[in-house]
């Protein structure tokens, strides 16, 4: 009787475990899932401005990189001779806290501090189709945990097992920026109009930061 109940303490306290992990997961796949802001993004053709004088030394330097990014991912005519396309592979996610500073500069606004629960994270998959323009398909799954998400150009849905369907009418939405590396010219054109506001080693990498910022609504 004492080991029956010894058993049962233990089984109770590890229920909440992969309950929390199960709605961590839920989470973070509803944020990816939601519907970006309308910001009109040209998803036919990459717009590439080539002149980069007369602009502000942020704006030119921000050109400039990313005509680069269109370059090594194939040139202007490869991304614009492509009507649609479809991406699969594995994905790993995992929990993560932030901190804000005490100063508000790039390298220290913000400290990550990872959740370590003794597994480097969840596993799962994902398939996206893209159409141009504007029409796009994700089904993610991680964990055992499904999402679905898309846009037709004029409303953009996000499904889930553990919520109701949402859709949103207007403007086409971009996919969110975890998945947007995925196509490179509605990357390109994302960032046309950016502003570059430094440099910032990301996994060991001295990669340059874009900034873009949306029209105000009127």
């Amino acid at each position: 009787m004492a080991e029956h109940q010894v058993l049962a303490h233990e089984a109770t306290c590890r229920d909440p475990v992969p309950a929390g992990r199960d709605v961590e997961i839920q989470f973070l796949l509803g944020v990816i899932g939601a519907p970006l802001i309308p910001l009109p993004v040209r998803c036919d053709r990459t717009i590439n401005d080539h002149n980069i004088k007369g602009h502000p030394i942020e704006s030119s330097m921000a050109k400039y990189i990313v005509q680069q990014y269109i370059a090594a991912s194939g040139g202007e005519h490869v991304l614009n001779s492509i009507d649609s396309m479809c991406a699969m592979g594995k994905v790993r996610m995992a929990a993560s806290e932030f901190v804000a500073g005490d100063n508000l500069s790039l390298s220290n606004s913000t400290k990550l501090r990872s959740r370590k629960h003794g597994r480097p994270g969840e596993l799962g998959g994902f398939v996206l189709w893209q159409k141009s323009p504007d029409m796009w398909n994700l089904e993610l799954m991680v964990s055992g945990c499904k999402m679905s998400a898309g846009s037709n150009g004029k409303v953009a849905w996000r499904q889930t097992p553990w919520q109701h369907s949402h859709a949103s009418r207007g403007p086409p939405r971009p996919l969110r920026r975890s998945l947007q590396g995925l196509d490179p010219r509605s990357t390109a054109n994302l960032f046309s109009n950016s502003v570059c506001i430094g440099e910032k080693t990301v996994n060991s990498e001295d990669c340059f930061v874009l900034k873009l910022e949306a029209d105000p609504s009127p």
